[in-house]
Order: C-alpha cells, then structure tokens, then sequence
C-alpha cells in the first residue's frame, strides 16, 4: 500500500514588484517540506519568470495575477514531470476545453 503523499506547490509569481520578495521567501520555506518521500514540493511558476527572475513574463499572464491561456499550457508541461515522476501510471489530463 503506497504512502499517502503531499505535493506543495509554490506561489506563482506576481506582477507587482513588491511582492516578488515574499513569494520567493514562501516558496523558499515550503521547499524545506519537500523530503523525497511522502511529501514533495514544485515551483512551475519558475517556468513563467522574465528575465528578471522575479515578475512573469508578460506574455504569460492574462493580468497581474492569472495565467492566460499559454501560461497555463507552461504550467502543465512542468507538472506532468512532476506527476510522472510521482506515479509511474500517469497519462496526462484531459486537455482544457475538452471536458466528457
């Protein structure tokens, strides 16, 4: 019988630039969770960051705090890695806009 297993995300970056210190400090104790075992931690808002490396690209975001719908598409690619790694059975989810 499989360990019942946590998985902790990380806060998705702001445009408010006040706030990317937080956010960065919050994900940064939620990591400490992490211990490889029964509880894990993802940060796919990274994947969305500007080059700055604290706000998210404007061509991600629908306003300051929602993705649109290619930030979306990033943050599924980087947490069907995490999910495959979690459970080798996993296949992918259906496809948004495409629900039975």
């Amino acid at each position: 019988m499989p360990l019942f297993q946590n998985l902790l995300l990380g806060v998705l970056p702001r445009k408010e630039k006040n706030l990317a210190e937080p956010v960065k400090q919050t994900n940064r104790l939620l990591a400490e969770l992490h211990n490889g075992k029964n509880t894990f931690f993802a940060d796919p808002g990274k994947a969305l960051l500007s080059a700055d490396g604290a706000s998210p690209q404007n061509e991600f975001m629908k306003d300051v705090v929602h993705p649109n719908a290619r930030g979306y598409e990033v943050l599924e690619k980087e947490l069907a890695v995490l999910l495959k790694k979690l459970d080798a059975k996993y296949r992918g989810g259906k496809q948004a806009g495409k629900h039975s």
